[in-house]
């Protein structure tokens, strides 16, 4: 994204109330971006909206063994999500 298209969509996003935006004391060039309790609600919507989705895709498309080896996936990548070694830092591209 462009530094307009992040302008615009912040924007639109204040515009509708989802976020609060405010200039940074300790540098004028910052602005601190706040999500408002109207977007806390749209987040939360989304994420439930998300949720039922995904449900009803896992038990429509697979099989009571494909659940099962979902699910212990899932026990993987916490544990992997849980893993505080040493993290490698990629140059950006």
């Amino acid at each position: 994204m462009t530094t307009s298209n992040v302008a615009a969509a912040l924007r639109e996003l204040e515009h509708a109330g989802c976020i609060s935006r405010e200039r940074d004391a300790g540098d004028t060039r910052r602005v601190n971006v706040t999500l408002t309790d109207a977007g806390r609600k749209v987040v939360e919507r989304h994420r439930a909206d998300r949720a039922g989705w995904l449900a009803e895709a896992i038990d429509a498309l697979l099989r009571p063994e494909e659940q099962a080896a979902l699910i212990e996936v899932g026990r993987l990548i916490r544990r992997l999500a849980e893993y505080e070694g040493t993290r490698v830092e990629r140059e950006a591209s």
